[in-house]
Order: structure tokens, then C-alpha cells, then sequence
């Protein structure tokens, strides 16, 4: 599968930026299902210190970068505001 990637250049950074996030989950929307989509989407993750363990990150191609750890943000899982949240980014996987 090949993404096209195309950039608007009237965008402005903010712009751009606010369009690599990802939505917010819906409200009735199971965490599972909305993880699974950021993951195929290779969105960045920011999990609590319950919801880390539930995900398998390196099923899915995540690890944490070694020099950001933690941030403070709300977990893509629950939905609750952590101070302490993992936070994971997708690592492309070396070519063969």
C-alpha cells in the first residue's frame, strides 16, 4: 500500500500541524477499536500507566523514544489527563 502525501502550501505550520493529529474518540467508541486505528494510521500514542499495559506496542510497531519518555496529556485509551503518560511513536520497520 503507498500513501500519497501531498502539502497544501497556503497551509500555515499551525495548519499543518493540527492536521497530522489525530480526531478525538467518539463518545461511545470502544478504546480498542480507536487505538487500533491510530496505530494503522501510525499516529502518535500517549497512554496512562493503566491503559500501557493492555497495549502491545511492539505488535503494532511503537516503541517510546529514548529522550521523551513521558508527557503530560490525555490518554488516548481512557480519556483521563495524566501527568505521567507514555508516550509512544511509531518506528519504521528496517528494509529488508
Amino acid at each position: 500500500m503507498v500513501a500519497l502525501i501531498t502539502l497544501d502550501r497556503n497551509m500555515t505550520a499551525r495548519q499543518r500541524a493540527g492536521a497530522a493529529e489525530a480526531r478525538p474518540r467518539a463518545t461511545g467508541r470502544l478504546a480498542g477499536g480507536y487505538l487500533a486505528d491510530m496505530a494503522a494510521l501510525r499516529k502518535a500514542i500517549a497512554l496512562c500507566v493503566n491503559c500501557r499495559p493492555k497495549f502491545n506496542a511492539a505488535a503494532h510497531g511503537y516503541a517510546t523514544p529514548g529522550n521523551i519518555p513521558f508527557v503530560q496529556d490525555r490518554c488516548d485509551g481512557c480519556k483521563t489527563y495524566s501527568t505521567r503518560a507514555h508516550f509512544l511513536v511509531h518506528q519504521p520497520s528496517s528494509p529488508v
